[in-house]
C-alpha cells in the first residue's frame, strides 16, 4: 500500500494518527470538556524527516 511505503520511508512503525484535542459533553451537566495532547515525539521526528 502507498501509505505503508511512505511510513517505511519516513521510519515510522505506525499510522500517523493523532488527536490534538477532543471535546465531549460532561456527563451530568452537558458542558463541553476539552482535552488537549501534544504531538508525540515519534511523530514530531517523522515530520522533521519529511521536511528534509
Amino acid at each position: 500500500r502507498e501509505s505503508g511505503l511512505l511510513t517505511k520511508q519516513l521510519g515510522l512503525g505506525r499510522l500517523f494518527l493523532h488527536a490534538r484535542s477532543l471535546t465531549f459533553p460532561e456527563p451530568g451537566n452537558g458542558r463541553p470538556v476539552t482535552v488537549k495532547a501534544p504531538l508525540p515525539e515519534a511523530l514530531e521526528e517523522t515530520l522533521k524527516r519529511a521536511r528534509q
